[in-house]
């Protein structure tokens, strides 16, 4: 599915990111939109020099979902997500993940639903540090990256 989108990455110190933009997604025939999204978000890592990694974020997004054949009426959505992480490194081979998040849904249509998540990931790097991630998946590598916090210093 096509899904055209802008996004502004703006990075002004190398542990904190602001990200604007806007998409939209089309409905399944292509030739109408579903929906049109606006958001913000302020993403950051606290650059600690041990193996933890403190991570949070608060982003904003608002939804104008169209009317059509599946929907009777428009709408506006709101979705307000504040999170926070941990990651751990027990060893040059393994990362440790945990964290939790809050979701609160908003409409001018439907009532008020509120989210918590929790999770847990372990990434079994195999001293190959974070080089498997991509860009996108892994802000403020420099910040992340375990074997920064190693007496030596050097690369695996």
């Amino acid at each position: 599915m096509l899904l055209p989108g802008l996004d502004l990455r703006i990075q002004p110190w190398r542990d904190a990111r602001v990200i604007v933009g806007v998409d939209a997604a089309p409905n399944s025939d292509l030739r109408s939109l579903d929906h049109v999204d606006a958001e913000a978000g302020f993403y950051g890592v606290l650059a600690l020099p041990s193996r933890l990694v403190p991570e949070f974020w608060v982003e904003e997004q608002l939804s104008y979902r169209l009317r059509d054949a599946d929907r009777s009426q428009a709408f506006l959505r709101s979705r307000l997500r504040a999170g926070a992480g941990l990651g751990i490194w027990a060893s040059r081979d393994v990362r440790v993940v945990f964290g939790a998040a809050d979701t609160l849904y908003t409409s001018t249509r439907f009532p008020l639903r509120n989210v918590v998540e929790a999770w847990l990931r372990v990434d079994l790097v195999l001293g190959r540090g974070l080089r498997d991630f991509g860009p996108l998946g892994m802000s403020f590598r420099p910040v992340r990256e375990g074997r920064l916090w190693y007496p030596d210093r050097g690369t695996p």
